[in-house]
């Protein structure tokens, strides 16, 4: 009897462990949408939405000339500023609620660990999150990145059981009032610098 219960609980584990793996299959190959962040890939849409402007309204297509010149300066400024500040870091690695500086770490190489997935609706299991206070644990992650919306309350659990700081973050999937992309982009940067204590 207790072989078959072992034989039970293995196949158990395998199961899981399947599951776990098809999980991650399944989020690796979801598009993420989150393109606005980088700023060139920000760069390259401004480009595309200028040209379909100009075929349908030809007429002001100086007008859109100009205006995507001092746009595209003013991203390509951004982009420099994002890889001198994240050049010279103790660790580049860090929490963050959900999944939406994808484009960011491969873009000035760093490393985020979600709590959720790409939709911050997402909710991490406790299996999760036992995994992620390992990762602080034997990574020596320092900081969470957080943003307002329903996993924040997870990173504050997993704050207080690894011992490890909070920070704010904003996906920009809307601009804070008072604010706008380039202003809300540098706060980004400073909190990743922060994040990765780089000088």
């Amino acid at each position: 009897k207790r072989e078959e219960e072992e034989k039970h609980d293995e196949h158990e584990e395998e199961h899981e462990e399947h599951e776990e793996e098809h999980e991650d299959e399944h989020n690796h190959g979801e598009f993420d949408p989150h393109t606005w962040i980088d700023p060139v890939l920000a760069q390259q849409i401004a480009e595309k939405i200028a040209k379909n402007l100009i075929e349908v309204d030809s007429q002001n297509a100086q007008e859109y000339t100009d205006n995507l010149k001092i746009l595209t300066d003013k991203l390509q400024i951004l982009d420099a500023q994002y890889q001198s500040g994240l050049k010279n870091c103790v660790q580049k690695k860090a929490f963050i609620s959900h999944d939406a500086f994808g484009y960011l770490e491969e873009r000035y190489n760093f490393e985020l660990f979600p709590i959720a997935g790409l939709s911050p609706s997402d909710e991490p299991s406790a299996k999760l999150i036992a995994k992620l206070q390992n990762i602080a644990e034997t990574q020596h992650i320092t900081h969470i990145l957080t943003e307002e919306n329903n996993v924040k309350k997870y990173a504050e659990l997993l704050s207080k059981e690894a011992g490890i700081k909070i920070l704010s973050v904003h996906p920009m999937s809307t601009v804070p009032e008072g604010s706008d992309y380039f202003q809300t982009s540098q706060n980004n940067l400073l909190t990743l610098s922060t994040a990765f204590q780089c000088q």
